[in-house]
């Protein structure tokens, strides 16, 4: 072969070679993508949450048995479009990326907050309040000055019947308010005015005219009381 048909191979190889790499950088900026597939890579790594071999009634589960679609600040970072979930029995979070996957354990020591749909839960560290536990705690209400947490608990309970072991979860949830770095263990209406002695009346008003429902459901009770105290 001729030294010209060489540098037109070349030349050609080259163009090619360029033209190819014009649209691949276009399409897949390789840095970029490569940087999100580790860290993805990195959520989603841990031990297995597995599903409870036993029949039992109710869930473990915070609200459902279903991963829902929401966001967590896990290592520094924020992912979102993530299907996550609480395990209210154990007090912790695991992810899948699909619901064919099996879902993961986020290691607790670096989640700093996540969202289940739009649900805020936060991870509050050991002793950071005094007779507060730490683990995961949803935030009703937060305006920078008081914030109102719920702690969701799933107890489990085994009961004998005819012979027949009858397993079930439980919920049981405690509500906290932080005031100044504060924590006090919410009880109903007369805690709130106990905390509040300055909004008694607002807080006597609003727990007369809610409507029945309200009054039913104390995360939204709880939070209409907080609506006034602000």
């Amino acid at each position: 072969m001729s030294v010209k048909c060489l540098h037109i191979r070349a030349v050609l190889v080259l163009l090619l070679a360029l033209s190819f790499g014009e649209v691949s950088g276009q399409q897949y900026p390789q840095k970029s993508y490569q940087e999100s597939v580790d860290m993805q890579s990195l959520l989603y790594r841990g031990r297995v949450e597995r599903r409870y071999a036993y029949r039992y009634q109710g869930t473990y589960f915070a609200y459902q048995d279903k991963y829902v679609k929401g966001e967590v600040y896990f290592n520094k970072r924020h992912y979102s479009d993530v299907l996550i979930n609480l395990n209210s029995h154990r007090d912790r979070v695991s992810v899948t990326k699909s619901e064919g996957h099996l879902p993961v354990i986020l290691d607790r020591r670096y989640v700093e907050w996540f969202k289940i749909g739009s649900r805020l839960f936060v991870n509050i560290e050991e002793d950071k309040y005094q007779g507060v536990d730490g683990g995961y705690y949803e935030v009703l209400f937060d305006d920078g000055k008081n914030r109102l947490l719920k702690r969701i608990y799933k107890e489990y309970k085994e009961i004998l019947e005819r012979d027949v072991v009858e397993r079930e979860f439980l919920s049981k949830i405690d509500y906290y308010l932080v005031i100044g770095g504060k924590a006090e263990k919410v009880h109903g209406m007369k805690s709130f005015a106990k905390m509040f002695p300055q909004c008694k009346k607002d807080i006597k008003r609003v727990n007369r005219e809610v409507p029945f429902t309200v009054k039913e459901d104390k995360d939204l009770l709880y939070k209409a009381y907080m609506e006034v105290v602000r």
